[in-house]
């Protein structure tokens, strides 16, 4: 188990003060989305702690999504929070976007690219055979 990007006392900096269960909640997700980081670098060929280690700003930029995971799962757990929603009367009509509808912890293609760990593919299929 390596280190956690991002503390308690960050997430209360970004977000409020954390009753005690609130806090065990946390540091397991702070845990978990560290972990996230690590494994996905190391997927990519690459030691996040080195990069860390390399270029001191990249803390900051891990840190502060760590933090932005942790919060957006804990306000999943009080509510379900939407992106977009609409409403209808008449004919009954409800629909929105959600967040993560997974729910969970959940870091976007953004945050990768921040991270240094996205991954541009390119590629194509030969359905003909010529190639």
């Amino acid at each position: 188990m390596g280190a956690s990007y991002a503390t308690i006392a960050d997430i209360q900096t970004y977000w409020r003060t954390l009753t005690a269960a609130e806090q065990n909640t946390a540091s397991a997700m702070i845990s978990d989305a560290s972990a996230k980081i690590r494994l996905k670098a190391s997927q990519r060929g690459k030691d996040f702690d080195a990069m860390i280690a390399a270029d001191t700003d990249l803390e900051d930029v891990a840190k502060t999504i760590v933090c932005k995971c942790v919060i957006n799962a804990m306000k999943m757990l009080e509510s379900v929070p939407a992106t977009q929603f609409s409403e209808s009367a008449g004919g009954y009509t409800v629909s929105g976007t959600y967040y993560a509808p997974g729910g969970g912890l959940s870091i976007s293609k953004k945050d990768w690219a921040e991270l240094g760990l996205a991954v541009q593919t390119y590629g194509s299929v030969d359905v003909y055979g010529l190639n």
